[in-house]
């Protein structure tokens, strides 16, 4: 996937800066409890982060999955409901970073694996967008075609939705 400025929401990869910071104040601790500590932190965060975003979301997600596997990369889609942008965190894989593409506004998942890194794109679908749209799009991007037009006009990014809660600034093109 091409870089961008990544908006961080929520990431469970241990932070060596907050390490530093948790054993200066505890000199005494080990390896372990500094690691257990980073769970603890990364645990309470999460829910944090879930209950931070709780903003409804109207319509169907349509998520695009880049999925880095031992045989290769496969690119595929599926369609979910949730009821609150927040309810989108999951802990997919063995690592996680949620963030806003600050230039897409795109909300995306990185998800750490032993293979490799799989991406999950959320976003929201136009409550006005036909169902053979959005399964011709899905067939575009699983086909390898090029779909940004239609997905700009039958999808709308949660960035900017996300990015008042945190007083970002995001691609806002999405729908309020």
């Amino acid at each position: 996937m091409k870089e961008n400025k990544k908006l961080l929401v929520w990431t469970d990869q241990y932070d060596t800066a907050w390490g530093e910071e948790y054993q200066a104040e505890h000199p005494d601790a080990t390896d372990e409890e500094i690691m257990n500590a980073w769970y603890e932190e990364a645990d309470t965060s999460f829910h944090d982060e879930i209950a931070n975003l709780n903003i409804p979301v109207d319509g169907e997600i349509l998520v695009i999955k880049t999925l880095n596997l031992w045989n290769g990369q496969k690119i595929c889609c599926s369609v979910i409901r949730r009821n609150t942008i927040g309810d989108l965190l999951e802990r997919f894989m063995d690592g996680n970073t949620f963030y806003v593409d600050a230039e897409t506004g795109d909300f995306i998942c990185e998800a750490y694996h032993h293979d490799g890194t799989n991406y999950y794109r959320f976003r929201e679908i136009s409550a006005d967008a036909p169902n053979d749209h959005i399964d011709d799009l899905i067939y575009k991007i699983e086909d390898g075609e090029k779909y940004d037009r239609e997905l700009h006009a039958f999808t709308n990014p949660f960035g900017g939705r996300i990015a008042k809660v945190y007083g970002w600034e995001a691609n806002a093109n999405d729908a309020e």
